[in-house]
């Protein structure tokens, strides 16, 4: 998948910080896991998915598990999505490797399958209950199928959230230069306001 990303940077694109910048965030994540005894994470937040790996898309489907498996030990990561859109994961996803299912149908029992083949399912595997992504039936589903393979199941919704507090030299770079930019517009903008111009004659100058 690397050269996949690789080909997106030359062209403009692709995810927005260097893979360096993704592996330090995992190893975050991971000692955070240490910390509360969480032998594998489930992520599932769409913003969450974004922060570890670069991932992003317009809109998640409801029903759809869009997932990042963090497995502790050995540190590994599996990112789970719809065959529809593996191009889109090889390309913008900074991940170890990439599985995918045909349809939200049976998806929960294809992620469930895939985390006991690999015996990623042993010892504790943590969740994020508080996800906007997918619904609580799907991740109840999920829950349920691996609690049945003898996992002990914790909610850990708020685990990256939490990792992603402490912003990197990396972020704190970017965030200035957003700031700057958005500083730029907002001189612009007012520097050419007039009495009775709309927000939409603003929007098109």
């Amino acid at each position: 998948m690397r050269n996949f990303r690789d080909t997106a940077r030359r062209e403009g694109w692709g995810p927005p910080f260097p893979d360096d910048e993704y592996k330090k965030r995992l190893g975050r994540v991971v000692e955070q896991m240490a910390n509360v005894g969480i032998d594998t994470l489930l992520v599932t937040s769409p913003a969450n998915i974004n922060y570890l790996t670069g991932y992003d898309m317009i809109w998640y489907y409801s029903r759809t598990p869009s997932a990042v498996a963090i497995r502790r030990e050995p540190i590994s990561s599996l990112f789970f999505e719809l065959a529809y859109h593996r191009p889109t994961v090889e390309y913008h996803a900074v991940v170890d490797e990439l599985t995918c299912f045909d349809s939200f149908h049976d998806a929960d029992k294809f992620i469930v399958d895939e985390l006991v083949r690999r015996s990623w399912h042993d010892g504790k595997v943590g969740i994020e209950f508080w996800s906007k992504n997918p619904n609580g039936q799907v991740l109840q589903s999920i829950t349920s199928g691996l609690e049945y393979s003898g996992t002990e199941i914790v909610d850990a919704s708020w685990l990256v959230d939490n990792v992603k507090l402490i912003k990197s030299a990396a972020e704190c770079q970017a965030m200035h230069e957003a700031a700057k930019i958005a500083d730029d517009a907002m001189l612009s903008v007012a520097s050419e306001l007039k009495s009775g111009m709309t927000e939409i004659s603003i929007a098109g100058r």
